[in-house]
């Protein structure tokens, strides 16, 4: 079942007391055809028809810019909240702004009260303390523009539209009484769905000297056409409802996005009405909470630039913008074998000769900030039966760096502990730096990942500088060392 509501002077302020007529203007994608336009000349004579092609030509370009250029959905306000006074009764809809899938501007320009579905309990009245609904007309099965069980709102306001004529009093043949509606607090709950639609309302109606396409049979002619809108309720999910909001994105390069432009610009598919709101869980006769309104998954969203500014601004101000220190050196090659004589001679042996594990930066870093904790070597075993559990500890080393600031720092591992525990063993060394707390230029972490890279002739290989433009990281890396050198190993 579905309701619709319009506004109650429907959009025409200034003709209140004046009959109005809506008008619900269905989206057809051929609906904008090629541009054409008037040409004026002195002597022409302009009839009805060059005053209308005038208004249709600029009104088509406005609506090829918006969908084009923009898209569609909610721009700004159409918020659903629960009535302050009769929550169980009634729904609020905030005034808001939105383009529809025919780029039609779609404006709510004050707060409209949406009557909720009513329990219903047969020979018994409702008891509430709210008077109950007009008599709502109920449209034939199979008339044109209908769907079986669609009931249209009249909203207190005459309406005629596409779907047929509906007056206040009037009434559809096979219409029912719904005065026995009553309220039970026994109804399951469900789900409410709420969408708006763009809607002309005729104002001013008079009698036409000419009416040459006999459009109506009392002759009247609007002087106005009132641009509107229309709530629209339905208690079942519609068809179209899923199909309403941009698939997720698929695409593993999301570059990919930009090269579908060369397909097409490709119509819209139409859409009744854009929609606002879910109102989850939803009984008649009990009050709706804030908690059940979805006013955020369901609506498509057209983002201005106003707020696309705000949310570039908000990201520069959350991701680095300043230039930030890295790694671009390290002694010793990555994924390599070292025999131990190597391994004790060149790195762990007492200077000149033993140069230790040392790494470069491009810039000055806070010498506080490496010390032991944030700069170690670990060390995990390899033993003689593969099916054995590796032992792994945390060398004991000492850190050298220059006072204050530095551009590189030092890790030299305990010689004596080598000599006793390490020498003629087979293990594993993983030098790491924690960079997350190590601070260099502008008062940043360094940005130390160190990230591999595949060239285009196939090549892997790590690549310096270190980092992902973002601050912080882990710096790691490894290298083998066996008693006796068996050959050169792999990453």
């Amino acid at each position: 079942m579905m309701t619709t509501t319009p506004t109650q002077d429907c959009g025409c302020h200034d003709s209140r007391t004046a009959p109005v007529r809506s008008r619900r203007r269905e989206c057809t994608p051929c609906e904008i055809p090629p541009a054409c336009r008037n040409y004026y000349y002195k002597g022409k004579l302009l009839t009805a028809r060059d005053f209308d092609q005038e208004q249709t030509y600029h009104r088509d370009q406005l609506r090829l810019h918006q969908l084009m250029l923009h898209g569609w959905g909610v721009a700004c306000g159409f918020k659903v909240t629960p009535h302050p006074h009769c929550p169980a009764l009634r729904i609020i809809v905030e005034p808001g702004f939105a383009v529809d899938r025919c780029g039609r501007e779609t404006r709510l320009a004050g707060p409209i009260e949406i009557p909720l579905p009513r329990p219903t309990v047969n020979g018994k009245p409702d008891g509430c303390d709210d008077p109950v609904p007009p008599t709502v007309p109920r449209p034939i099965p199979g008339t044109p523009g209908t769907k079986p069980g669609a009931t249209p709102y009249p909203g207190g306001v005459d309406q005629t539209s596409e779907d047929g004529p509906a007056q206040n009093g009037g009434s559809y043949p096979g219409q029912t009484d719904d005065s026995t509606q009553g309220c039970d607090d026994g109804d399951a709950p469900y789900d409410l769905y709420i969408c708006v639609r763009y809607v002309e309302c005729e104002s001013e109606l008079g009698k036409a000297a000419f009416d040459e396409c006999a459009c109506n049979n009392d002759g009247l002619q609007p002087n106005r056409i009132c641009e509107d809108v229309e709530i629209a309720l339905y208690e079942e999910k519609p068809d179209w409802w899923d199909g309403a909001l941009d698939p997720e994105c698929e695409y593993s390069d999301c570059s990919q996005v930009f090269t579908d432009a060369i397909a097409g610009c490709g119509w819209p598919r139409a859409i009744p009405c854009i929609p606002l709101t879910i109102v989850h869980d939803f009984v008649p006769g009990q009050p709706v909470t804030n908690e059940q309104i979805d006013n955020v998954s369901a609506r498509p969203r057209l983002v201005s630039t106003t707020i696309l500014d705000r949310a570039i601004h908000c990201i520069l101000d959350k991701l680095p913008t300043k230039d930030l220190t890295k790694i671009i050196d390290m002694n010793w090659n990555h994924g390599d074998e070292y025999t131990c004589r190597e391994f004790m001679s060149d790195y762990v042996s007492a200077p000149p000769h033993g140069k230790g594990f040392r790494i470069q930066f491009d810039s000055k870093v806070l010498s506080e900030t490496i010390n032991t904790r944030t700069l170690m070597a670990t060390i995990i075993r390899r033993p003689r039966d593969p099916d054995a559990p590796r032992a792994i500890e945390i060398a004991p080393a000492r850190v050298e760096v220059d006072p204050d600031e530095t551009d590189w720092c030092v890790l030299r591992i305990d010689h004596n502990y080598a000599r006793r525990h390490l020498d003629g063993q087979e293990f594993d060394v993983y030098i790491s730096l924690r960079c997350n707390v190590v601070t260099g230029k502008n008062g940043l972490a360094v940005d130390g990942d160190l990230l591999a890279q595949r060239l285009p002739d196939g090549t892997y290989r790590l690549e310096f500088p270190t980092g992902d433009n973002s601050p912080g990281g882990l710096f790691e890396s490894w290298f083998t060392v066996r008693p006796h050198a068996k050959g050169t190993g792999s990453l």
